[in-house]
């Protein structure tokens, strides 16, 4: 195992070149999964027959969804983005499996729907609805919104990347040196209090509702590796604009409830 870094990318590559060679490979074609452990993918699927798919993340191992994933013991793989694309999909066709990274697609085992906003109001319509309807007026983008409740707190969004684009995307990169824009579905947790708290600020500070809410898009883009080298400086001076009016409203309240104290 201690030698798989060097002699990784010429097996894989061998593989793809001679699908009989697949044959003679199989049994030490490994991939760490989130326990630091190393595993063929047949026995991934023996572990997990009950599952329909194979569940991967990026190799940093620094996906927000990963420690939710290992909250629900679901294993999941660490892939190397670039030559794993290919992989997969060969595997795929040999193996008649299905392999899917964590922010490709909301697995239902990652929800929570007694927490769910899904109960329509007199209007007929759902707060998760006016939420995603909320954040997605406030960010200016052409990217779809969903507001799910997942069974963590913790997330506060992050963005789906459709399984097939991301490997085109992927592929360009490896191939070409080419990076692909991905439009993907921003998903907001309704389980998480921030969420939440921006939702109703909105009736009392809108603008800075709107503000907050943008910086929540552009952390998901952050911590996913979406967010483009060039706009990191225009990100961090909006979030110090954020902080500073924050602060100022803190101040604000504080002074109301002394003036109340006083008074009393």
């Amino acid at each position: 195992i201690s030698i798989w870094p060097d002699i990784e990318v010429i097996i894989k590559l061998a593989i793809l070149d001679d699908e009989k060679f697949y044959e003679k490979a199989k049994e030490f074609l490994i991939f760490e999964n989130h326990k630091n452990e190393w595993t063929t993918i047949e026995e991934y699927l023996e572990r997990n027959k009950e599952q329909s798919k194979v569940f991967y993340s990026a190799k940093d191992k620094g996906h927000a969804l990963l420690k939710l994933y290992e909250e629900k013991n679901i294993e999941t793989l660490y892939l190397n983005p670039y030559i794993d694309t290919a992989i997969i999909s060969f595997l795929e066709q040999k193996l008649n499996t299905k392999f899917t990274r964590i922010d490709g697609s909301i697995d239902s085992s990652i929800l929570d729907n007694s927490k769910d906003k899904n109960i329509l109001d007199e209007s007929g319509r759902s707060k998760s609805s006016k939420i995603a309807e909320f954040f997605k007026s406030s960010i200016k983008k052409e990217i779809e919104v969903e507001a799910k409740s997942l069974s963590s707190d913790e997330i506060t969004s992050f963005i789906m990347i459709n399984e097939d684009e991301r490997r085109m995307k992927d592929y360009m990169q490896f191939t070409q040196n080419t990076t692909l824009d991905s439009k993907g579905t921003w998903v907001l947790n309704t389980n998480n209090q921030l969420i939440d708290k921006i939702y109703s600020l909105n009736q009392i500070k809108p603008n800075l509702a709107k503000r907050l809410a943008e910086e929540i898009y552009e952390k998901a883009l952050f911590s996913q590796k979406e967010l483009k080298a060039e706009d990191f400086p225009d990100f961090i001076a909006k979030s110090t604009k954020n902080l500073e009016e924050l602060l100022d409203l803190v101040k604000d309240h504080s002074r109301v409830d002394q003036s109340r104290l006083d008074q009393s």
